[in-house]
């Protein structure tokens, strides 16, 4: 049984796929299965053989979601299929440092809880310029506060992990801002949410992504989202204000 489960929901292959590939695939802690979620027609299997092909297979599995119902289905899936004792989302366009396996297994052994998640210290990238600042505030190794979550603005879903025992799913109603969700759903299951700056991710900044194709095209959306996360996060109030003023 592997320690680690990293879960990728993918609905077309990015230009920086191969980013994300090496950085999985070459982890320094090689404990871990990855699931890869195929979400919709525009992606098939035989596609991903050019980015796989170099590496071990027998940790990756590839299911097929059979619909293009977005990324909170994807995740489910994978969640519902993981093996590992720990949840680790990363998204296609998006990569890990290649020790961040190993950093966390040295942050887990000191969290005393039945339940966790963990969000980590977020770094933009583009494909032409490399990393160009910071995605997130982040705290040093710590359980974070109610306002402490409210201020750090927790980042992307790429680089969070979870316990995988906390019964926690993405809304599937949801395709923008479903992440928040999720994090909502953890506080308001008391599940404490610890931050960590040994934790790398890298996350995509690209004109080519499903949120700025929602935000531009789709406001129905955005506030059919808002309207979802208002309505679960009503005991979440300082959270809930900086989401509905994004």
């Amino acid at each position: 049984m592997p320690l680690y489960s990293i879960i990728t929901p993918i609905n077309f292959i990015p230009d920086t796929f191969d980013l994300c590939c090496k950085s999985v695939l070459n982890q320094t802690n090689k404990s871990f299965e990855w699931i890869i979620v195929l979400n919709g027609d525009l992606i098939k299997e035989e596609e991903l053989g050019f980015f796989l092909e170099p590496y071990d297979l027998e940790n990756i599995k590839i299911i097929n979601s059979n619909d293009d119902s977005g990324p909170s289905k994807s995740r489910n899936i994978g969640i519902k299929k993981s093996e590992g004792r720990f949840i680790v989302f990363l998204d296609s366009d998006d990569y890990l440092d290649e020790n961040f396996l190993n950093e966390l297994l040295s942050i887990i052994k000191d969290i005393k809880h039945e339940k966790f998640a963990i969000c980590s210290e977020g770094h933009k990238y583009t494909k032409a310029e490399g990393v160009i600042g910071r995605n997130n505030l982040i705290f040093d190794t710590k359980k974070l506060t109610k306002s402490e979550i409210s201020l750090n603005w927790i980042g992307s879903i790429s680089g969070f992990v979870v316990k995988n025992n906390s019964n926690i799913y993405f809304d599937e109603r949801l395709s923008l801002y479903e992440d928040y969700n999720f994090y909502i759903g953890l506080m308001s299951s008391k599940i404490p949410i610890y931050s960590s700056r040994k934790l790398k991710y890298f996350y995509c900044i690209s004109e080519v992504s499903l949120t700025k194709e929602i935000q531009r095209n789709y406001p129905d959306r955005i506030y059919k989202a808002k309207k979802i996360l208002e309505s679960s996060s009503k005991k979440q109030s300082m959270y809930l204000k900086i989401l509905i003023n994004m």
